[in-house]
């Protein structure tokens, strides 16, 4: 038991002593009258009800374990062992007091006359006196003040220790919020306020209990629990509590309670935000230098004067306008840095918040970013970073919109939250802007859409529906390529073009970079000479403000060059205009000999799928030295002052090498600006560079082996204590492109870097590595572990099927790792230990390819033969019924004649060489999962009454509808409910087709007397196989009390045997019930008790179809239809 559990048992007991020491102190007068007979009779029974509650919380109470979201938070912390005595003692404290309650509940008993009707008496003490004798009143009154003095006495040393450890954990959860910015303050404030008076309180009753120091309630832990102190504290006279502290001890227990679940909320809040946050996430801003001084004012104070196209009612918009605004502008013009002042000015809260109306306002941003990380550039980035905006500002909101998540964030496990796909996070977000009862306004920041990296026409249809929400608008920026003049530039007053309202910005910018340098205030420089060249810089710059920030930087490096203003003329003369041909400029300037590691640095950078630590950088010097020098590196401590070193020393070289091209930010060595990766990135200096780099030069080799040597010298891999953030998964990207042009390489790197996971005189791996190939699916290696030996993904902390299945985006290295995994004996139908058993890779699977149409990956399974692998492999197929067939039914496909085959693959058994087949399986798994498939098909049919199809859709889903009919009636299954749904769904012969197949005489029988014949044959095909086999077995000698009434069909699937009586009664044994799995309830207990009009025996269970869903999923059926000799019927 540990300490919280304690004082919940503790406080039960207090609740005990004080309501039973209460009761005999007052009498409790409850007889007034002969007229008043019901209020006495009330009030007795009032107090046996009380101490019939009493018993239960105190038989209850759970003092065994953590489990539940407050508690498992408390047992986190590890207690002191000299408090064991005290809990042991609690614990025989709270028997005794059970033991005890139950005395008097009995003796309360048997004050009751014949028929239940309460005697009259004039008090509680009374009633006692009726039965127990004086002595056992006096024992009674004697164990209450020993009760007392013994909560006393070993309550104050565990409420201590605990309330250390929860302002430790409140102490822990206030740095959390300020590290993910959450709106938790207020509340954590409040929390440790009633924490503190609750101490406060506490301590003075200890204080109370005895006016000596000495007194063993305030002894030190080592001394609490001795049994001197024990004995010295019962002799105490004020050592038992009083009534009056009781009772404030239960109060204030209960407060601590409630305190706790508090705590557990907002800890249960973190890690939900957490499973939403990304390492990414505020690089783009935080990286993104401020607007200078006093630029883009005129964006919030506009002037009043109307200056045509130059016109913009941003400000109005913000007060009372709805929809997109849109800002867009040349590369280079600004629109990052103007997008990050917005979003950041008080003045744009304020205006917003007129448009709010006194509602909730949040206000969230997100900053695409095409040089940054994937997350930084998909859907996935964008959607969590505003869902996680939104909600750390109102983290009261996730349970109502994210309800299933919320069910299982456990603030208690350590292991990764589930990754949330993009079908689960569009959801969320429709869900903020749809509910008009959360009585909160959004507005989204979102800039560079064009740097995203997918379908652009699909995000602007996503955007645009979200502004059709009153509760959202957006403000996006972007260049201005023809999609989004498309989609968003027919709003004249709702567009600005950063080009035509900038110039008095470069103007200020342009005259603060010069006068920044102190030789431009010489007196040698006319006014009008410097006045000049600054207005010639603002008319050549065409609102481009990077073009401006290079032109300043040349004409800052001239004037620290002694420059003359003549020579100052020239120069900015000679700086090209456009853009790309400034970069080549500075490139071809650089000192000739650096060119080999000029285009070696920006060959990696380019290269790069993020900006790397400038230690690769670092790192990758050596190589011009010795090609090998990260194999022959040893392992070895890097230091903190070796690292500032570095760092300093790399800065210099970027900066000599590349000309300002690249340059390091916050440890990184990033881009001037995008449009510098995109000049880079052009055929002309792909050539350019190419030919001055070495020959033979590999940017990925190059930055694999430098990855190889920063684990070697990073602290973390020396501790073991972790990786460096990122880094391991960075160089099993890199590992995959080597080892597609050169595998000897790409195997020996991979070869040296596993073994700084598995060292020598461990001989244990580290099993993070080998996670981390399964995550990038580094196929070509471990298909080549695999060989060597089966078990090398053994004890992972996940299934290895599991690991790859679970990554947001599959490539085809992650279908082939799939298959490598299944070929060498992965089994796609394991689970972990201790989880459910239908958690299984393949469940996985499923959900992720069936379950998110707003991903490829069903797409992707189906075209390279992810289902046929792993069906091929043994993978149940019960388990993907009703999701395959969904998808066919939603998704919008490219390829359905390969969905036919898996689906045929699915429904027809591979043993009967027939393309429908009479039996799917003998398995009743599988039988009961298609029945449910069946019943599934009408729900589908229904949902697509209201949605417009083509008629090649509508053909193809008549084609799976009329498959899967085909393979129900063969197996005897009645399916006309079917025709209804079938005929509305489906138009003219496409529907009359599969209707008359459902009402078609099958053997020379009519559709009414299939169902019984099929009943006859299955029954006896059944009966001849062992019990054992069936999961059902009929009882010969069963009668109709014991029945469960079913009607037909449902009696075929549950094996009614011929004997059974009444005709459609299905009769069950304990064994037999028992027997039944929870896997096979679950799927298809709603519809194997499906009510029966003509049930009559007593005993039935009957159900209606909601009270049986409702039981399906939680109950297991053989628990539900147990039967024994004691119990005779359960009916809902």
């Amino acid at each position: 038991m540990e300490a919280l559990a304690a004082l919940g048992l503790a406080g039960n007991v207090v609740q005990f002593i004080h309501f039973a020491s209460g009761l005999l102190s007052t009498g409790s007068e409850v007889y007034k009258s002969a007229s008043g007979a019901s209020e006495k009779t009330f009030e007795l029974e009032k107090i046996y009800e009380r101490f019939r509650e009493l018993s239960s919380s105190l038989s209850n109470h759970d003092t065994t374990d953590g489990r539940g979201p407050s508690r498992g938070l408390f047992a986190t912390a590890r207690m002191p062992q000299y408090l064991s005595i005290h809990i042991d003692a609690l614990k025989g404290l709270g028997k005794e007091s059970k033991d005890l309650c139950d005395q008097i509940l009995e003796t309360l008993r048997k004050v009751k006359v014949q028929g239940g009707r309460w005697r009259r008496f004039r008090s509680f003490m009374a009633a006692l006196e009726a039965a127990w004798d004086s002595q056992k009143i006096a024992d009674l009154e004697s164990r209450l003040e020993r009760f007392q003095k013994m909560i006393s006495f070993h309550f104050f040393p565990i409420f201590s220790e605990q309330q250390s450890t929860v302002l430790k954990i409140v102490a822990t959860l206030k740095d959390e919020s300020s590290i993910l910015r959450v709106d938790q303050h207020s509340k954590l404030d409040a929390i440790s306020k009633t924490l503190q008076d609750l101490t406060s309180k506490m301590n003075g009753i200890s204080e109370q209990l005895s006016t000596n120091p000495s007194n063993p309630v305030r002894s030190t832990p080592a001394e609490a629990f001795s049994l001197k102190a024990w004995d010295a504290f019962q002799q105490s006279p004020s050592s038992a509590l009083t009534l009056e502290q009781l009772d404030m001890l239960s109060t204030e227990l209960s407060k601590l309670d409630l305190t706790e679940k508090e705590i557990a909320v907002v800890a249960r809040e973190q890690v939900f935000l957490r499973s939403l946050h990304f390492p990414s996430r505020p690089v783009r801003h935080d990286n993104l230098p401020p607007a200078h001084e006093k630029t883009f004012q005129w964006m919030l104070d506009p002037p009043e004067v109307s200056e045509g196209e130059h016109d913009h009612q941003y400000p109005q918009w913000l007060k009372s306008g709805n929809g997109i605004f849109w800002v867009s502008g040349k590369p280079g013009s600004g629109k990052s840095t103007l997008m990050k002042f917005l979003a950041d000015h008080e003045t744009t809260k304020s205006l917003l918040e007129k448009w709010a109306g006194g509602v909730k306002l949040v206000i969230a941003a997100h900053y695409f970013w095409s040089a940054g990380t994937p997350m930084q550039k998909s859907y996935e980035g964008l959607f969590q970073t505003l869902i996680y905006d939104v909600l750390r500002v109102c983290p009261m909101l996730i349970p109502q919109v994210c309800p299933a998540r919320w069910a299982e964030t456990n603030p208690v496990r350590n292991d990764d939250p589930t990754q949330w796909t993009t079908s689960e996070l569009l959801t969320t977000l429709k869900t903020l802007s749809s509910h008009l009862s959360l009585n909160i306004r959004y507005c989204f920041f979102i800039d560079g859409i064009d740097e995203f990296d997918g379908d652009h026409l699909k995000l602007c249809d996503i955007l645009e529906g979200l502004s059709q929400s009153p509760n959202i608008k957006l403000c996006i920026a972007s260049r201005p390529w023809n999609v989004f003049v498309d989609a968003f530039g027919n709003h004249l007053l709702q567009k600005i073009y950063m080009e035509d309202l900038t110039r008095d910005d470069i103007r200020r910018y342009t005259r603060s970079r010069l006068t920044e340098h102190k030789r431009w205030n010489l007196p040698l420089f006319r006014a009008d000479d410097k006045q000049s060249i600054i207005d010639d810089i603002s008319d050549k710059a065409q609102g481009v403000f990077l073009w401006v920030f290079l032109v300043t930087k040349s004409l800052r490096d001239g004037l620290t060059n002694g420059d003359s203003i003549h020579d100052l003329r020239k120069r900015l003369d000679s700086l090209p205009v456009d853009l790309e041909r400034f970069f080549k400029h500075i490139l071809e300037a650089v000192d000739p000999i650096y060119h080999e590691k000029t285009s070696a640095f920006l060959s990696i950078a380019v290269n790069a799928r993020q900006p790397l630590h400038f230690l690769f950088y670092s790192m990758h010097e050596c190589e011009h030295e010795d090609e090998d020098y990260a194999v022959k590196m040893p392992v070895s401590q890097l230091y903190q002052d070796q690292f500032n070193a570095m760092q300093d020393e790399c800065r210099r070289r970027v900066n000599a090498r590349c000309g300002g091209l690249l340059s390091i930010k916050v440890g990184h060595v990033e881009f001037l600006h995008r449009t510098v990766r995109d000049f880079l990135l052009t055929r002309e200096m792909s050539s350019y560079i190419s030919a001055k780099t070495r020959p033979g030069f590999s940017a990925n080799i190059s930055t694999l082996k430098a990855s190889l040597a920063v684990l070697k010298c990073s602290p973390e891999t020396i501790s073991r204590i972790s990786v460096a953030p990122g880094l391991l998964e960075e160089a099993m990207y890199y590992a995959n492109e080597v080892l597609e042009d050169s595998e000897d390489v790409g195997f020996e790197l991979l070869e040296r870097l596993e073994h700084l996971y598995l060292p020598p005189e461990w001989g244990i791996p580290d099993l993070r590595f080998r996670e981390a190939l399964l995550r990038a699916g580094v196929e070509k290696y471990i298909e080549r572990k695999l060989e060597e030996t089966l078990e090398y993904f053994d004890n992972l902390s996940e299934l290895p099927l599991d690991i790859v299945v679970k990554q947001p985006k599959w490539t085809a290295r992650h279908v082939r790792t799939i298959r490598h995994l299944l070929e060498h004996g992965q089994n796609p139908n394991a689970s972990k230990p201790q989880s459910f058993p239908q958690d299984t890779s393949w469940s996985s699977f499923i959900q992720r390819s069936c379950k998110n149409e707003h991903n490829d990956k069903f797409q992707i399974a189906i075209e390279m033969g992810l289902f046929s692998s792993f069906l091929d492999h043994g993978a149940q197929k019960s388990a993907a019924y009703r999701s395959f067939v969904h998808a066919l039914f939603f998704y919008p496909l490219k390829t359905p004649t390969m969905c036919l085959e898996v689906l045929d693959q699915l429904i027809v058994s591979p043993k009967d060489g027939m393309r429908y087949g009479i039996m799917l399986t003998a398995n009743s798994t599988d039988r009961m999962s298609y029945r449910i498939l069946l019943k599934a098909i009408g729900t589908e049919l229904q949902g697509l009454e209201d949605r417009s199809r083509s008629l090649q859709k509508l053909k193809f889903m008549a084609t799976i509808v009329e498959r899967v009919v085909r393979t129900g009636a063969s197996l005897g299954f009645y399916m006309e409910y079917l025709v209804p749904d079938i005929t509305r769904a489906f138009p003219g012969a496409l529907g009359q087709r599969i209707s008359e197949l459902l009402m078609t005489k099958a053997d020379g029988h009519e559709p009414g007397s299939r169902k019984r014949k099929a009943n006859d044959d299955v029954a006896e095909s059944e009966t001849k196989r062992s019990g054992r086999d069936l999961p059902l077995n009929t009882i010969a000698g069963s009668t109709a009390e014991d029945a469960i009434n079913l009607d037909d069909e449902d009696a075929v699937l549950l094996n009614t045997t011929a004997g059974s009586t009444p005709k459609n009664a299905i009769n069950l044994d304990d064994k037999d019930a028992v027997g039944i799995s929870v896997a096979e309830a679950a799927m298809a207990l709603g519809d194997l008790l499906k009510r029966d009009a003509h049930s009559t025996p007593e005993d039935a269970i009957n159900l209606e179809d909601a009270d049986a869903s409702a039981v399906a999923a939680v109950m297991p059926l053989g628990y539900l239809l147990k039967r024994d000799g004691h119990r005779r019927s359960t009916r809902w």
